[in-house]
């Protein structure tokens, strides 16, 4: 498992790659789980999707943009997923990158 540790706004980020819980299969889904001080939801998803900088939107602008804009460059856009597991005490982030047939 490939780690790294990042810093945004004076707080340490240990980010760790989950190939184990990834898939590669049609529809890509790359899982990671963060570590960190900051108790902040909404400045952790911010400073997760920053040092990231992946370009994908997050989960609910991917799901209003098909809505409101269906066309295949929106629903091939990359998004991920961000929520908090209290049991692990981490934020886990999924990148989803949609499969073209």
């Amino acid at each position: 498992m490939a780690q790294r540790v990042e810093f945004y706004n004076g707080y340490m980020y240990q980010i760790q790659y989950h190939k184990e819980l990834s898939n590669w299969d049609y529809t890509q889904h790359h899982v990671y789980t963060i570590k960190t001080e900051c108790e902040s939801y909404p400045e952790a998803h911010t400073a997760i999707e920053s040092i990231m900088n992946d370009g994908s939107w997050r989960e609910g602008y991917y799901q209003f943009k098909n809505k409101q804009e269906p066309s295949m460059q929106n629903a091939l856009h990359s998004y991920h997923k961000f929520s908090f597991n209290e049991e692990t005490d981490e934020f886990r982030y999924e990148l989803v990158i949609p499969y073209d047939d």
